[in-house]
């Protein structure tokens, strides 16, 4: 298993997705092999000579939407020099684009949809026993061509997490990973992901997660998070790790009990949510237990200023409840805390990204994380832009579906919004008693080196 060619990529950590398909795969008795291509550089010609060596059964390569064209260029190279093994994508890309994914890649067999474990286990299985053509019925989560036409299975997603195995960390071990996290910084290294739940029941307009985990929130029990925990620190001396939920705080009882537990451990650790947690669900006595548990850094998914566009992205949250969340982090705790935002979403006018980067300036927070709007396909103001006539039907080029890249909307021009994303960073920025807490920040080489790269490529438009 593979994730995709990327040599320019800044952002490495273990993946966890993989090492969760690698132990359901593993626990069925099957051999398994998992290759991080970003942090080991490789190139094209490397994964050629790789594959064409091992012949594997099953090549399955995980899917970003920007890295579609990277991935098919790994297919038809992996099917010239393997040309009976069976190549699989997943991630996602595909989760939120099946038909397309197929229609794009067509060198790829099948393509797996949202939570993938135990789906992807009862395939490998089939496959091992000579299965050919389309895979059986008992196989959900699944797409393929059929007659030429492509055939869509729903997914189903696993409702007792605790059925889940632990990911296979012995493959990716997170001592092999350079001193670089998904929010840069960090206390102390090694640093680990972890899931704790799976699930988004909000729907925001232009989020894919609810096809990747389901719109079903659903949590891990607190012993099997305790478990990974001690072998984490066991096998590899792990005390910080980064929780990369998106909505864990959403049931405060559930979310308590893990902090509590945590808060009461004899080793004590630290945590950080990098992946946004949402301003309405906390509460004074739920953010002074998690600080008690360990958690140093939470990220808010603020995204915007405007009640406005907030109500036209469905975040189902106001201006005003995210000022009374930031503040009552900053007052009740030292927890640091990080804003998503996006710049350019549809409807959008200038005088509100100007708004929303004062806003973000003017709010007590420690690191904004500015994002320009990218329409990923698959989610529902993607469809609406191509209703509008604003993407056209073959879709948009892959290449251009990352976070930093302008998309052009009628009023706003995408140069003035390249200056004003520049800008939003240096607005926020440029304030000694903030670069003076960054600097302080700073732990390791990697992580200034991670600083240097990003602020090269944000000026450097």
């Amino acid at each position: 298993m593979l994730n995709s060619v990327d040599p320019f990529s800044y952002q490495i950590t273990p993946d966890l997705g993989l090492m969760y398909l690698a132990s359901s795969v593993r626990n069925a008795g099957l051999s398994v092999s998992l290759k991080d291509l970003r942090r080991d550089r490789w190139s094209f010609e490397r994964l050629e000579k790789y594959v064409r060596a091992e012949q594997p059964m099953i090549a399955g390569v995980k899917c970003y939407s920007r890295e579609v064209k990277r991935v098919k260029r790994m297919s038809e190279l992996i099917r010239k020099a393997c040309p009976e093994t069976r190549i699989v994508i997943g991630g996602p890309h595909p989760s939120m684009d099946p038909v397309g994914t197929l229609s794009v890649i067509p060198e790829a067999d099948d393509v797996f949809l949202g939570e993938s474990e135990f789906s992807f286990r009862d395939f490998a299985l089939w496959v091992k026993a000579s299965g050919k053509g389309p895979p059986p019925e008992s196989i959900p989560g699944i797409a393929y061509q059929e007659g030429g036409r492509a055939k869509v299975r729903e997914p189903v997603f696993e409702n007792d997490l605790e059925q889940l195995p632990l990911p296979a960390w012995d493959l990716l071990p997170p001592t092999d990973y350079p001193d670089e996290t998904t929010g840069i910084f960090a206390p102390g290294f090694p640093i680990a992901p972890m899931m704790l739940s799976r699930g988004c029941p909000f729907g925001c307009s232009y989020c894919g997660a609810q096809y990747v985990m389901g719109r079903s929130i659903r949590y891990r029990p607190v012993a099997n998070i305790l478990e990974e925990i001690a072998l984490l620190e066991r096998e590899y001396g792990v005390r910080n790790f980064s929780f990369v939920d998106d909505n864990f705080t959403c049931q405060r009882e559930k979310a308590g009990a893990l902090f509590e537990a945590l808060a009461k451990r004899e080793k004590r650790i630290a945590f950080t949510f990098p992946n946004g947690v949402r301003p309405n669900t906390l509460d004074a006595g739920l953010l002074k237990i998690m600080e008690k548990a360990g958690c140093y850094s939470i990220a808010l998914g603020i995204e915007s200023a405007s009640d406005e566009i907030l109500s036209r992205m469905k975040k189902k949250q106001t201006r005003e409840e995210i000022v009374q969340a930031v503040n009552l982090i900053r007052s009740t705790t030292a927890i640091k805390v990080t804003g998503f935002f996006i710049l350019g979403y549809p409807g959008e006018s200038l005088r509100d990204i100007q708004d929303t980067i004062n806003f973000a300036a003017d709010l007590p927070l420690h690191h904004p994380h500015f994002c320009l709007f990218t329409p990923l396909p698959g989610t529902p103001v993607y469809q609406e832009l191509q209703e509008q006539g604003l993407i056209p039907a073959q879709g948009l080029d892959p290449e251009h579906l990352t976070f930093d890249q302008p998309f052009a909307l009628p009023g706003i021009p995408p140069k003035k919004l390249l200056r004003l994303h520049q800008s939003a960073y240096l607005k926020f920025y440029l304030k000694p008693w903030r670069i003076w807490n960054l600097l302080q920040e700073i732990r390791s080489a990697g992580n200034l080196w991670m600083i240097i790269r990003r602020a090269i490529k944000l000026l450097g438009k």
